[in-house]
């Protein structure tokens, strides 16, 4: 008979939720104790790469160059995401998500619902019927649902808590349980995360510690000027690599430009120059406007 591991109590075959406890975790079979946790030992002849699930079903250019740029999402990867302040990071994961035909949420920490379908509105993002939304600061609601998302936004690890740990959520002690819960149920569910994550003037996140061990990845996303933003992977156990810039070349970034209707893939080095040309008139208008 399988049992739940944490609270031992019986477990239907094929389940990886607790009805009793509502915890996630893959049950303990009680003739075989040893394999707590997964399968036990297994030869790694008998392992089949092609058992790494990519999630599909990205539609949209921002949508695919975003998915591009991980060298394609690992079903159960947890992504850090973090980037310099302003660079469209709320943005761009939202134009990812509605840009997904599956099942997705947005987990908001520190924004409201109605702001974010604001923007939804404002970036003309009409079909997002599929993605729910959560506004919560406790990780623990984040993973009680009674079936597992297949892509889930966190914005952002800053605000989030556990409240099994002691410490105000963004602490370096906070933001590592909490990241570890998550990595966790990720790993148990097959959801993908892309947690949004804050960093210091240093570049480092915010809280002061290295996290990206605990993660399938981690992207930060560069505000190149007024209108260009460089998305780049330090590391990525879900595959290589490589991305797109601007210029349509290998270089180990993924670009894009800000517009008044969100990000767009950045294209040649003619339509960027003439996109900071407007963008550059637009903001004097408005500082014309107000004078």
């Amino acid at each position: 008979m399988n049992r739940c591991g944490h609270c031992k109590s019986p477990m239907a075959e094929g389940k990886v939720r607790c009805g009793l406890c509502r915890r996630w975790g893959l049950p303990v079979d009680e003739a075989h104790p040893e394999a707590e946790g997964g399968q036990g030992h297994v030869s790694l002849g008998k392992v089949k790469a092609s058992e790494l699930a990519r999630l599909s079903g990205f539609q949209g250019p921002v949508a695919r160059a975003f998915d591009k740029a991980v060298s394609r999402f690992v079903r159960g990867g947890v992504y850090l995401f973090s980037g310099d302040p302003g660079a469209g990071k709320s943005t761009v994961t939202l134009q990812l998500v509605a840009g997904f035909d599956g099942r997705a949420r947005i987990v908001l920490g520190e924004e409201m619902k109605e702001a974010v379908k604001e923007r939804a509105n404002r970036l003309g993002l009409r079909q997002v019927g599929h993605v729910d939304v959560i506004e919560t600061n406790d990780v623990d609601e984040v993973l009680d649902v009674d079936e597992p998302y297949q892509l889930t936004i966190i914005d952002s690890l800053d605000a989030l808590g556990d409240a099994e740990v002691g410490g105000t959520p963004g602490t370096a002690h906070q933001k590592s349980a909490v990241l570890h819960k998550l990595e966790k149920y990720a790993r148990v569910t097959k959801e993908t995360l892309v947690v949004l994550s804050h960093v210091n003037k240093q570049g480092e996140y915010a809280g002061g510690m290295d996290l990206s061990h605990l993660v399938t990845a981690t992207l930060h996303f560069e505000k190149t000027d007024e209108v260009l933003r460089t998305l780049k992977a330090s590391k990525n156990r879900g595959g290589p690599i490589t991305h797109v810039n601007a210029l349509g070349e290998l270089d180990g970034s993924a670009a894009f430009r800000m517009t008044e209707l969100g990000l767009e893939v950045a294209g040649s080095r003619a339509e960027n120059t003439r996109s900071r040309i407007a963008a550059r008139a637009a903001a004097a208008g408005r500082k014309e406007t107000r004078s």
